[in-house]
């Protein structure tokens, strides 16, 4: 799911590429874990997505999903 969302993203199909992103999300939270580092990359893709679609308002901060453990700090 996550490949083919960059690859929809990339061709500027962003409509179709979004609910690609967000099902590849939702399945890395179910199988590895909240704070899991692809979990953290899939909802990067998605925040690209909405900056490349200029959707700012739908970005969430990672903070508000419980991500911030899974951020490495130093």
């Amino acid at each position: 799911m996550l490949n083919l969302g960059i690859v929809l993203r990339e061709m500027g199909r962003y409509d179709d590429a979004e609910p690609m992103y967000r099902e590849a999300v939702a399945v890395d939270r179910k199988t590895l874990g909240e704070a899991h580092p692809q979990v953290v990359l899939g909802l990067k893709n998605l925040v690209n997505l909405f900056i490349d679609k200029a959707a700012y308002d739908e970005m969430v901060a990672p903070s508000s999903v419980g991500l911030v453990a899974a951020i490495p700090f130093g």
